[in-house]
């Protein structure tokens, strides 16, 4: 997973706690406010700790959109140290978690910008493998996480930001710098097709 680095002295106790700048221990089970408002008062240990909480969040959310491990590990990271420099602006410290999806996930589309063949044109094709990509002994979540990462791009993009993420209608057409109705019309692409592959999947699994 991403290795972040923002601490060098970091102790532990027996409860699994990491020691912050002025001696005071920082526990796993500190709530997201606490850890950010420490992290605010630049304790190290506290950012530490708020990032290995939600690095797999973090990086979950941004692979479902680039589907390359690699690229993914480097937007979280570059993600976390954008959330360091920037921490002071975190108004909601509960809403950590969130702050933090949204600025990995603005860096992936980002990255999808800069591969314009990435993003496939408004009239794409609906075409989807069919229920046999869904393998035999899976639950529902990972079916349908499959058939989410099996959405042409453009369509995945607009699924993952709008109905995973959740992002509005018009932040998703501006950061994927497309318009409001085409953010529409692949929303309901991808919703029809999810819900076409899910059906004939349990069909096939009644046979």
């Amino acid at each position: 997973m991403v290795e972040i680095r923002i601490s060098n002295a970091q102790e532990h106790s027996n409860r699994k706690g990491v020691q912050g700048e002025e001696g005071v221990f920082v526990f796993d089970d500190e709530s997201d406010a606490v850890l950010a408002q420490r992290w605010q008062r630049g304790d190290l240990a506290a950012a530490s700790v708020a990032i290995q909480r939600h690095e797999a969040m973090v990086y979950a959310a941004v692979y479902r959109l680039l589907q390359d491990h690699a690229l993914s590990e480097d937007i979280c990271q570059d993600a976390f140290l954008r959330a360091h420099e920037r921490i002071a602006t975190l108004r909601q410290p509960g809403a950590l978690s969130g702050w933090l999806r949204q600025i990995a996930v603005r860096l992936a589309v980002d990255e999808l910008r800069r591969t314009p063949a990435m993003l496939l044109p408004d009239d794409e094709p609906d075409t989807l493998p069919g229920p046999d990509i869904v393998v035999e002994g899976l639950d529902a979540l990972q079916r349908f996480r499959a058939l989410v990462d099996s959405l042409p791009l453009g369509q995945r993009s607009v699924f993952v930001m709008r109905d995973i993420e959740g992002f509005s209608i018009r932040e998703t057409a501006e950061q994927l710098e497309i318009t409001e109705a085409a953010v529409k019309m692949r929303l309901g692409r991808a919703r029809s097709s999810l819900k076409k592959c899910l059906l004939e999947a349990d069909d096939v699994s009644n046979e």
